[in-house]
């Protein structure tokens, strides 16, 4: 008899958990590092995508999907230890700055900022200050960009809660979404080139390439910031435009710091980490106008920093006229 009863009872709750599904929550209940809970914690090692928002219903066009990034046109898992809280950063109209609260020195910059996530020892929010962004290979930090943020179908959760805590507004939003509508970004893609929006703030270089190109957002306007494509010619090309070495960098833009340029405006670009081992394609002449590249030094032409003067970037980052 015990027997047959326990067979019945567990029929019945197989069929009761047939007919209540599983809703899994949403992974965080805030972006605000200031108020994060021990419940706001996930891990997401070695997932080859992630769905923070898997509560909401399902737009029929577009899924709030996350990865990593991309390895040999496949999708590269989350690297081990990548366990912590998901965060919003602002954006910043100078510098940005690795305060351990997440927040730029200035406050919430002009346009929508972007979504990363801060690598912790624990779930104790208070891990937060001690950890660090999660990073891809190249050295830039992980995100997920501003464009998506504001226009994406499957990101009202998201925006609903910035906009509850205060992080962004509907200004911002609306500003993000005139760029888009502009500039024809899509809304469903994961990866973006990273947005530069002002000196010191770093970007992608492959020594391999002929053209650097770097996403500019200008200094605030009537408009809001005005968002281009520059591109920078990479400075180690052989007469023939072929490269002198093979290698990816992480580089920033700065005033030039020689007295002449005091006055001026004129920009030069730091090397800030080498990412991938620098290789020669061809060698060097003696009489060489390039010197070799060197973490934490400018981009030099011998011994002297090569100066950038594209019109376009000159103007948008520095918000002048510029000759």
């Amino acid at each position: 008899m015990f027997g047959l009863r326990h067979i019945v009872f567990k029929a019945l709750s197989t069929s009761q958990r047939k007919t209540r599904p599983y809703h899994p929550r949403p992974w965080f209940s805030t972006l605000d590092p200031a108020r994060l809970s021990p419940d706001d914690y996930c891990d997401l090692s070695g997932k080859p995508n992630v769905e923070p928002l898997a509560d909401v219903k399902r737009h029929k066009l577009a899924r709030f999907n996350l990865y990593y990034g991309t390895q040999d046109f496949r999708r590269a898992p989350f690297p081990p230890g990548t366990h912590g809280f998901f965060y919003y950063r602002p954006t910043s109209p100078t510098r940005a700055s690795d305060n351990p609260d997440g927040r730029p020195e200035n406050g919430t910059g002009p346009g929508v900022g972007e979504l990363r996530f801060r690598v912790t020892q624990s779930s104790d929010p208070a891990s937060f200050a001690e950890g660090h962004d999660l990073r891809h290979t190249d050295g830039l930090p992980w995100s997920v960009p501003s464009e998506r943020i504001a226009t994406n179908p499957a990101a009202g959760y998201l925006r609903a809660i910035l906009l509850r805590d205060g992080l962004i507004s509907e200004e911002q939003l609306e500003r993000e979404r005139e760029h888009v509508r502009r500039r024809g970004v899509s809304s469903h893609g994961v990866v973006s080139r990273r947005i530069v929006s002002g000196l010191g703030q770093p970007f992608f270089a492959n020594l391999g390439r002929k053209n650097w190109c770097i996403v500019v957002d200008s200094v605030a306007g009537p408009a809001g910031p005005e968002r281009k494509r520059v591109h920078l010619e990479n400075p180690y090309l052989q007469p023939d435009r072929r490269p002198y070495f093979s290698g990816r960098m992480v580089c920033c833009l700065e005033r030039s710091p020689l007295p002449e340029h005091a006055n001026l405006h004129r920009l030069v670009i730091r090397v800030l980490k080498i990412t991938d081992p620098l290789a020669p394609l061809a060698p060097l002449p003696l009489e060489r106008a390039m010197d070799v590249p060197v973490e934490g030094a400018l981009v030099s032409r011998k011994g002297s920093p090569r100066l950038i003067r594209v019109y376009a970037l000159l103007q948008l980052l520095l918000g002048a006229k510029c000759g």
